[in-house]
């Protein structure tokens, strides 16, 4: 059965059109400035929405604006800004002329975005009947350093929980309302101005420390909004990858006026304030009391040692054996925005860069001089990342009602991963299990200088390496051909190619293993995600009490990524490359994921303040197999802003009171 049927499309587009068409002669033009009504200042990048309607604009940066293509008669209109009410004026428009309108806001405290942005396109807040937590990043920029996505989500949007990586440069784990499956993934899927974006956890070379993150690509002073999904309202929006939850990032876009400059850095200091347990080690002598020894639980228990003295040592802050130091941290960047009526622009660029709290010790430095080891900035520094990037937005308004925004970003990051979590070879499990002294000596008589077997000259000695280009791209055009029918498309690409190298050479690296016959091991990877999406929305005010939107779309999502891993392991003395190894390993795979999916929108609100809401969305994916069908996940909602009516005994006093519900159901496509 086709889900389309191309006649019938056609019969009613060739009605519809010379309708629409026809109408367009009966237009007049609104114009107007908003200003605070208190400092009598303008307002830029206010809203100014003809309700009922699918006609909207935006003030410039003296709050000034232009409706060339205002219906005839009486309009309403609805201007939002954030941190002030809407505002709401009724304007007559006459055929063929110009009326002016100007409009006052009013500051509230509280800071809502006064829209949200997803998948059916723009939507007024206070019709939309689950929350969804909006943070300003500008503002969260200008208050706090905000260096990455973990610091503009933590402690700001409840139900969702951040946990940082423990190394510079490693990714955020984040989780919306907890664990959603027990063996599949449980990270939200995340939406950047309309494609969907790549924002895995992943080192090929486990190094027992916090992998690298591609949402770190994304530089915070380039976003606008950061928009949270949650629950079923995730799924009927955005289908069957979104019961995880959807992180919807709009990036800056260009306002009309005269280029604004804007040049910022950074330098910083980065210090380990942890504190850290101290060491203990228990000392006692044999049952003769003749020879000295270390008293464990078991010996104990067997009564074969007698307990006489207890030594404590935390090498952490000692000055000789810490392995921390004081890292630094810089950023330079620089961007500019502006553009006409018919061309605006917000051109970034950015780099930024530190090197880690992590370094080898003075006692293993003096070892490995005496040794004759030349130091490398590698060991000295194991836990290092940098990170550049340009962006260039343009939007673009052409004739025939037609705007085109274009979303290009080009990002470089560089990673160093430290071997110090839960690895054999790693940090943590020789700086946290050593002995309570640092006297303890190795078989050679070199100092362990309170490390259980190795010591951080060796440990960093094994370095792990990403280098990442990722390229993302999106053309979002929108299409107003009458005043109640708005159609919306969304072409994207988000490429990433990386290259890993994890190696020990010859004679280096704690002797564990093989360690020490050195190897070589090379990843390197490519993952693309491609979006195309269409939707159309139609604004109805058929009664004065009542508008109507109805929406409709199609999405498809390609997720691929295929990897190469080669190792070479047994190295000749002053060999570093797989073809000098010895022995021989490599496998490369391929994972590709395809959802395509229809959904339809339906919202009906009544004077303005009560909102229902009715939504379907249907999906197939490639992992269903070819008799599951197709996967529906349905929604209903309402929401009622109850300080709007009337008989609210506190109008004055509260500037927002809303009652709402939704109900829905989400499901997870198979791992």
């Amino acid at each position: 059965m086709s889900l389309f049927r191309p006649r019938g499309l056609a019969a009613l587009l060739a009605t519809l059109l010379p309708l629409a068409l026809a109408a367009q002669g009966s237009r007049g033009t609104i114009t107007g400035t908003v200003t605070e009504a208190e400092s009598k200042l303008p307002i830029a990048a206010a809203q100014v929405t003809i309700l009922g309607t699918t006609i909207t604009t935006t003030t410039r940066a003296d709050g000034s604006y232009r409706i060339p293509n205002a219906p005839a008669g009486t309009v309403e209109l609805r201007v939002l800004r954030i941190g002030f009410s809407d505002a709401r004026r009724s304007a007559r428009v006459v055929a063929g002329q110009s009326v002016t309108v100007d409009v006052a806001m009013t500051k509230v405290a509280v800071q809502l975005t006064p829209v949200v942005t997803t998948a059916t396109g723009t939507q007024d807040r206070s019709t939309v009947p689950n929350q969804v937590p909006t943070i300003a990043v500008p503002t969260l920029v200008e208050e706090a350093p905000i260096q990455n996505i973990a610091d503009v989500l933590v402690a700001k949007v409840p139900g969702v929980s951040v946990i940082s990586g423990s190394a510079v440069g490693a990714g955020p784990r984040i989780r919306i309302r907890g664990q959603a499956s027990l063996s599949l993934g449980n990270a939200p899927i995340v939406i950047i101005d309309g494609v969907r974006a790549n924002s895995d956890n992943q080192l090929a070379f486990g190094t027992g420390s916090s992998p690298t993150s591609r949402l770190n690509d994304i530089n915070p002073e380039d976003i606008e909004t950061f928009e949270v999904l949650r629950g079923p309202a995730a799924s009927a929006t955005y289908g069957t990858d979104a019961a995880t939850g959807v992180l919807v990032i709009t990036t800056k876009k260009g306002r009309v006026g005269a280029p604004r400059f804007n040049l910022y850095t950074e330098q910083g200091l980065v210090q380990d304030r942890n504190e850290y347990p101290d060491a203990f080690t228990m000392w006692g002598r044999n049952l003769a009391g003749t020879a000295s020894q270390d008293c464990f639980l078991i010996t104990l228990a067997a009564n074969t040692c007698r307990p006489d003295s207890l030594t404590t040592f935390n090498l952490w802050r000692d000055r000789r054996a810490s392995p921390l130091q004081n890292a630094y941290r810089f950023v330079y960047g620089a961007n500019v925005s502006g553009g006409n009526d018919a061309v605006q622009y917000f051109v970034s660029g950015e780099t930024e860069g530190t090197n880690g709290t992590l370094t080898i010790p003075l006692f293993d430095r003096e070892r490995l001089q005496r040794q004759g080891i030349a130091l490398e900035d590698a060991w000295v520094n194991p836990n290092a990342y940098t990170r550049s990037g340009a962006r260039v937005n343009l939007d673009l308004r052409l004739p025939a009602n037609i705007q085109l925004p274009i979303r290009t970003a080009f990002t470089t990051t560089f990673f160093r991963s430290p071997q110090d979590g839960n690895n054999t070879n790693g940090l943590g499990s020789h700086a946290f299990g050593g002995p309570g002294t640092f006297n303890r000596t190795t078989a050679a008589g070199d100092s362990l200088g309170g490390y259980r077997l190795f010591t951080p000259g060796d440990i960093f000695q094994q370095t792990t390496e990403q280098v990442a280009h990722r390229f993302v791209g999106s053309v979002n055009p929108t299409w107003t051909p009458t005043d109640w029918l708005l159609a919306r498309a969304a072409l994207g690409i988000d490429y990433t190619g990386s290259t890993e190298t994890n190696r020990c050479l010859r004679d280096q690296c704690p002797n564990f293993g093989q360690n020490r016959l050195g190897f070589v091991n090379i990843g390197r990877g490519r993952a693309f995600q491609y979006t195309a999406e269409a939707t159309a929305t139609a604004t109805f005010r058929p009664l004065s009490w009542l508008n109507t939107r109805t929406t409709g779309g199609f999405q498809f999502v390609n997720v691929t990524s295929d990897a190469v891993n080669s190792t070479g392991s047994q190295l000749p003395p002053g060999g570093q490359t797989i073809s000098q190894a010895s022995v021989f390993s490599a496998d490369q795979g391929t994972t590709i994921a395809r959802t395509a999916g229809v959904f339809l929108e339906q919202n009906l609100t009544f004077r303005n303040n009560v909102t229902l809401v009715a939504s379907v969305r249907g999906d197939n994916n490639s992992a269903f197999g070819r008799n599951f069908g197709t996967a529906y996940y349905p929604r209903v909602g309402a929401t009622w802003s109850v300080q709007e009516e009337k008989w609210f005994p506190w109008r004055d006093r509260i500037n927002q009171f809303r009652v709402r519900t939704t109900y829905g159901q989400a499901g997870l496509r198979p791992g």
